[in-house]
């Protein structure tokens, strides 16, 4: 006979084997047995008080895999939403651009199939110069980048040199601020002034082997500022984990014979002794003239020469807008063949000791006025000629009126005549007894 309900007296039907509902008043009530008269199904207790079999144990795995697998399939894969977020956050937070940076962000020139980039116009702070780039529908391959591309710019982060590059001139680097380099394993012939310009970089990459690193690397590690060297890798492994890379090791280099040493060392010294090379210079070409602008080396000596050699053909110099400031000089040897310097030429810089040639036709007090020997000591001038030869070309500089400039509307004169009245106004002038002089000198007694 059925159960009745406690509450209301209807009949108790089975919801499940432990719930039992009111067929009248809907409430349900937790039973220890299926309710009687609600029957069995066909089969139910037969195997009652018997293990499962094999064959029960892998029916049952079989259904638990697949429901597994059909809820892996409906919920999204974490493993590869961590890698998505992971690669992601990588992207966002490298250092490294991650394609090459447009062609028409820098100066360049097309010789046959060459590129040749000669500066950066551009405004990113992660650079990479690809190994080619189409020009005018045909693709061409970059050879070389020259000068000082990232002078005189906002500092650049990290700098990619694609494989295939060659040349890279010493000044690539003057006063960038870049702190990540990759420098490719085509690299070649590497002037030893080029790693003067790196500055507290935190890791240089390098595509070649240790063996070829140091073929391109002549001076000493020291001398190198940087933190951390890496060698044989890859432009796509850049931004991964640097612990499986292999890092340049000073035992490599300290195995070359003394006498491979001594060769490289006196090498290293013949290249010091050009004191300004045309490419420590920004410079621009008209004709036969190649006028110099200004300073970007980094030598505390620097020779004008009254010639250049560019690119195979000779260049009569033009100094007259060359200005020696805002760079490590102290000292400037100006060859004989010229005749004239800019008024200012040393406004604004360190410069302490100059040579004249004795083909100089005049030299103002003004221009002297310029220098300031620190630290109490004199300024030291050195000519070519006698004294009496200094005597007659060395004059009082008589400025400009400012209404007088502005009378002869010469924008350039009007500039210089305010500059002369500034400087004026804050006591810029000749003082004879902070100089020190020297007749019948040779520049070499400058050189070190």
């Amino acid at each position: 006979m059925a159960t009745k309900c406690p509450k209301c007296g209807g009949e108790l039907l089975q919801a499940t084997p432990e719930i039992a509902k009111c067929k009248e008043c809907g409430a349900a009530f937790k039973r220890k047995a299926p309710v009687e008269g609600e029957g069995k199904k066909k089969g139910a207790g037969k195997n009652k008080g018997k293990k499962k079999g094999k064959h029960g144990i892998l029916k049952t795995v079989a259904i638990v895999v697949l429901a597994l697998g059909i809820l892996g399939a409906l919920l999204p894969d974490s493993n590869e939403g961590d890698k998505k977020e992971r690669s992601e956050k990588k992207r966002e937070d490298s250092v490294w651009a991650e394609k090459d940076t447009e062609l028409k962000d820098f100066e360049y020139y097309v010789d046959g199939d060459k590129i040749y980039i000669d500066d950066y116009e551009g405004r990113d702070k992660k650079i990479k110069i690809g190994s080619s780039y189409d020009v005018d529908g045909s693709k061409k391959s970059v050879e070389s980048i020259s000068g000082a591309p990232f002078l005189g710019g906002s500092d650049i982060d990290s700098a990619i040199i694609s494989e295939g590059i060659t040349t890279l001139d010493r000044s690539v680097f003057n006063s960038c601020g870049v702190k990540y380099v990759f420098l490719p394993s085509t690299l070649q012939n590497v002037d030893n002034h080029f790693w003067g310009y790196f500055h507290d970089v935190e890791k240089i990459y390098y595509g070649g082997t240790q063996e070829q690193w140091y073929s391109i690397f002549r001076i000493e590690r020291k001398d190198l500022d940087c933190k951390q060297i890496y060698c044989n890798v890859k432009v796509e492994e850049l931004g991964e984990d640097d612990s499986e890379k292999e890092t340049v090791s000073m035992d490599a280099n300290s195995q070359k014979s003394e006498g491979e040493n001594r060769v490289e060392n006196a090498g290293a010294e013949d290249v010091a002794r050009v004191y300004g090379a045309i490419e420590d210079f920004s410079y621009e070409v008209q004709g036969d003239v190649v006028s110099l602008g200004r300073y970007n080396g980094s030598e505390s000596i620097i020779e004008l020469r009254p010639t250049y050699e560019i690119n195979g053909v000779e260049y009569r110099t033009d100094i007259s807008n060359f200005y020696a400031s805002g760079n490590s000089v102290g000292t400037i040897i100006i060859d004989e063949g010229f005749s004239e310097v800019n008024t200012a030429i040393f406004n604004g810089s360190d410069i302490h000791t100059v040579f004249f040639p004795r083909s100089m036709t005049n030299i103002y007090d003004y221009t002297l006025a310029y220098m300031h020997a620190s630290n109490g000591s004199l300024n030291k001038i050195y000519y070519a000629g006698t004294q009496d030869e200094w005597n007659a070309i060395f004059r009082h500089y008589e400025r400009t009126k400012v209404e007088d400039a502005w009378a002869g509307k010469d924008p350039e004169q009007i500039g210089h005549s305010i500059a002369d009245k500034l400087n004026e106004v804050i006591g810029v002038e000749y003082k004879p007894e902070e100089f020190e002089y020297h007749f019948s000198a040779s520049p070499d007694e400058l050189k070190q």
